[in-house]
């Protein structure tokens, strides 16, 4: 079976939306994995959390 990466998958000739019922990703996830050049996650931004680690452990 072919690695299960969208853009390897549509390199194959496979369509987004045949992706996206193989691999239940969203046609957008799909979409974006296939023409970025990277497809590594990316750290989602926002507000740090207010408890540390350690307090998290706790």
């Amino acid at each position: 079976m072919p690695p299960s990466t969208p853009p390897r998958r549509h390199h194959l000739g496979l369509t987004y939306e045949a992706i996206v019922m193989h691999l239940g990703f969203s046609y957008q996830q799909v979409q974006r994995a296939c023409q970025a050049e990277q497809v590594t996650p990316m750290k989602r931004s926002g507000r740090p959390p207010q408890l540390s680690q350690e307090q998290v452990e706790k």
